[in-house]
């Protein structure tokens, strides 16, 4: 069913058109579902519609996304809104970069789900370099060096020997 009014929906879908992550240039399709968070996408996208609905009508022939200008956003000016948001926080600007919400989404997208072949396939790499992407949480470390000393050392001797 299609819906034509955003603050109806219970999920949007989002075509993304080939780049250089994507071998094959064929694109991908992506559902978000509405949640109750402040950053649901599609919440997000109905506060973006109330505010400017020319864009899905007189103006849908133009880029959702776009300045003043009517001009798509750039790379430089979405660094710039991560680097504002990153100032608003506390946290140095200099420390982000164009990658940030690559590598945020990951994280997140890792933390959320704990499986790397879900986070290598959304994030479209063809490789493992998904791994440089990623950051642990400190709190999920918590407990693992008294997990190790307290493993069962006895069980791991007791194990068959391979014959040298």
């Amino acid at each position: 069913v299609e819906i034509r009014n955003f603050c109806d929906a219970d999920e949007i879908v989002l075509y993304l058109k080939g780049s250089k992550t994507d071998q094959y240039h064929a694109g991908c399709i992506r559902n978000h579902y509405v949640s109750r968070d402040e950053l649901c996408p599609v919440r997000l996208m109905a506060k973006l519609q109330k505010e400017f609905p020319e864009r899905w009508e007189s103006e849908a022939h133009m880029p959702l996304f776009r300045n003043a200008r009517g001009r798509m956003v750039t790379r430089v000016q979405v660094v710039g809104v991560v680097k504002e948001a990153a100032i608003a926080e506390g946290v140095d600007p200099d420390k982000v970069d164009g990658h940030s919400p690559k590598r945020g989404g990951a994280t997140s997208l890792w933390h959320g789900c704990g499986e790397d072949a879900i986070v290598k396939r959304f994030g479209r790499w063809a490789t493992d370099c998904t791994h440089d992407y990623l950051w642990e949480f400190h709190e999920k470390q918590k407990g693992l060096s008294q997990a190790m000393v307290r493993s069962d050392f006895d069980s791991l001797l007791q194990q068959p020997r391979l014959k040298e």
